[in-house]
Order: structure tokens, then sequence, then C-alpha cells
């Protein structure tokens, strides 16, 4: 089943020393390989923290716990929070977002906020597959 979601954003926030993360990269992959038209990106928080660290719409406290997903659209933040290393999870919550039956997140945190770390995941090269 494809998603069109030109507009929708998927990170995964992980970490390299987390097995948990390490056995989920692979089907957050493969999940992002079946949906072009969805950007995604997997983001090592250690790794990338110092491009992290300068977005102020994202606060790394609110990292707590392994895989944890952010999600956005065209208008901002739509989730952040840890989620269940399954397939079928990353589906549901993807699928959500496309379709709008997903909540704005509150606090809500707005596109401009969310740009400086988009754009430094598209100049550090680090969304997965084709991104138009």
């Amino acid at each position: 089943m494809a998603l069109n979601g030109t507009a929708i954003t998927v990170l995964c926030l992980c970490a390299e020393w987390c097995r948990m993360c390490n056995a989920y990269r692979t089907t957050f992959a493969t999940f992002a390989a079946q949906h072009q038209g969805i950007r995604f990106a997997y983001i090592d928080i250690e790794d990338e923290a110092a491009l992290l660290d300068n977005m102020a719409a994202v606060d790394l406290a609110d990292v707590v716990d392994f895989p944890t997903l952010l999600i956005a659209d065209a208008a901002g933040l739509l989730f952040l929070g840890p989620v269940m290393p399954q397939s079928e999870t990353l589906e549901r919550l993807v699928r959500a977002a496309v379709i709008g039956g997903m909540s704005r997140r509150k606090p809500s945190v707005d596109a401009a906020a969310l740009q400086p770390l988009l754009q430094g995941i598209a100049e550090r090269g680090l969304y997965l597959g084709r991104v138009d």
C-alpha cells in the first residue's frame, strides 16, 4: 500500500548503542523505500547532536525512549514520541498523518520552527531515498 504525503516528514530519532534502534533501522528504511512521496530520515541523536541542539522547536528532553518518531507536515509538528519498533505502528502513524487523522501536537510547533532541523537534515544528506 503506497501512501502519498509529499508534505509529510518522518524522522526516527535513535542512538547507535540502542539494540532496539539498530533492529528497527531496517524496518524503517524498508518502509521509507516503499513510500517515496514522504520524506524519511534516520537520525542518530548523538552523531547529529549539534543539529538537534540548535533546534529550539524540538527539546531532546522529549526523547525519553528509543526509537522516537517525529512526524511533521507542512503546518508543523504532528507527533513526537517513542513508538513500538514495528512496521505496523509506523504505518498506522504515517497513514494518520497523511490522511489528516492526527491531532496537532500540543504545544504546537509550526513549520517555521522546524525549518532549521529539516534544512540541516537535507544539507547533511540524511534523508533516505529520493527527496523531491
